[in-house]
């Protein structure tokens, strides 16, 4: 029986001779914050914004999708077939219109997503491969180089 103030062993799976521990090492403790000798914390610093900055024609996409997939939702359950009569009961193709059209918000909703995700990627790939000229170094606040060859 381990002391009190000791953790018990980690458990181990033996797979083909080989011993491997069953759960991963957990991170270590967030660092304690900075306490300066005024009594005050550290100052807080806002995070940086996100690279590569969304375009607007991705924005507009992610607005689409949650539309298309709001609209699908409600087109499917404007759709819905209501309670049959007594002793009656629907047919499977009652329902094949409310859930073709909730298929359809969902599927194009995605999509529209996807191509949001796929403009921010490009403008990230955009701005990391084309060479910096002055206005570009100015607005991420670099050093200004101009790679272009005068022609």
């Amino acid at each position: 029986m381990p002391a009190p103030h000791e953790s018990p062993p980690e458990p181990e799976v033996h797979l083909g001779g080989e011993s491997t521990p069953l759960m991963p090492p957990q991170p270590p403790f967030p660092p304690e914050p900075e306490v300066h000798p005024g009594g005050g914390a550290t100052p807080l610093t806002l995070p940086e914004p996100p690279f590569p900055p969304t375009p607007p024609l991705a924005v507009v996409f992610w607005v689409v999708g949650a539309i298309e997939i709001l609209a699908g939702f409600v087109l499917c359950a404007e759709l819905w077939p209501g309670d049959p009569e007594k002793g009656y009961t629907w047919r499977t193709v009652a329902y094949t219109p409310a859930l073709t059209w909730l298929a359809t918000g969902v599927i194009s909703g995605y999509l529209s997503w996807a191509l949001a995700l796929g403009l921010t990627y490009l403008k990230g790939i955009y701005l990391n491969t084309s060479p910096r000229t002055i206005p570009q170094a100015r607005a991420t606040g670099g050093d200004a180089v101009d790679l272009r060859e005068e022609t």
